[in-house]
């Protein structure tokens, strides 16, 4: 049986704010209409590109990330927008009526239908998701030394070894469960009081039958640059990212405007 390996660091970052755009052309009756052609797939999300592309009209995404969550922590709090979240989301757009205090306007609603429609994960959006995938897979590819958790210290590149790690959709699902969970609850820690632990949380993601996991988080910074670079000069953090054993990675971002520190990244790092 292989040795199981547990790996966690934190860093707390400064302040900063935040700016996505989606444009928004549709009606009452066009939103509802693709809705319901989404939820029978008969939509695709190259038709609401098409339909964007058309307006003229741009807004910031991130209002319906921010009702997406919110839908979802009333719903089963498993990281995606699901149906009943949706419907809920067009019954408050067709009333009027706020969800956790934001109207639900147009705007809104296509990206909430675009979020269902992809299965994204909330909180992290698939532009952020890569931009940090390929700046850590550039960091490994160009460095000389890996970090080896057996022998607790650097070493050249053993033959064999993933240098580019792939995105692990159970891994993202851990990654965004804790930094939802960090916001959600005010809280910047590896396990904040009332969660499990990450060897729990991230086999109950999925993620099982793994040799090593590690975990980084951060806290305060809008940009994967920022994240990035302040794990790189960090040894702890570094040596995660750098692991000569890790193949796999979960990456996700959380964004709570009420909370401390607004912003709130995990990566989770793991092998099977």
């Amino acid at each position: 049986m292989g040795h199981k390996f547990v790996l966690i660091v934190l860093v707390l970052l400064g302040l900063t704010g935040c700016v996505a755009y989606l444009p928004m052309p549709l009606q009452t009756g066009d939103v509802l209409q693709l809705a319901a052609q989404v939820g029978h797939g008969e939509a695709t999300l190259a038709r609401l590109e098409r339909t964007h592309q058309e307006s003229s009209t741009a807004s910031s995404v991130d209002p319906a990330v921010t009702v997406a969550q919110a839908l979802d922590r009333q719903g089963n709090n498993n990281g995606y927008l699901d149906g009943a979240e949706l419907i809920t989301a067009i019954q408050a757009y067709a009333t009027g009526q706020p969800i956790d205090g934001r109207a639900v306007d147009g705007r809104v609603l296509i990206g909430l239908i675009q979020l269902y429609a992809a299965q994204t994960p909330l909180g992290t959006q698939p532009g952020v998701e890569k931009a940090l995938l390929e700046l850590i897979n550039q960091y490994r590819t160009q460095s000389g030394q890996c970090w080896d958790l057996l022998s607790d210290g650097w070493t050249p590149w053993p033959a064999g070894a993933v240098r580019s790690l792939s995105l692990s959709l159970e891994l993202t699902k851990a990654a965004l469960y804790h930094s939802q969970f960090m916001a959600d609850h005010d809280c910047f820690a590896h396990q904040c009081p009332g969660e499990p632990d990450l060897q729990t949380r991230i086999e109950q993601a999925g993620y099982t039958g793994w040799t090593f996991i590690g975990e980084n988080i951060a806290a305060g910074m809008e940009a994967p640059e920022e994240a990035f670079e302040t794990w790189r000069n960090s040894p702890g953090h570094n040596r995660n990212i750098l692991a000569c054993q890790f193949k796999e990675i979960g990456i996700g971002r959380v964004y709570a405007p009420d909370s401390q520190y607004g912003w709130y990244w995990t990566t989770d790092f793991g092998s099977r």
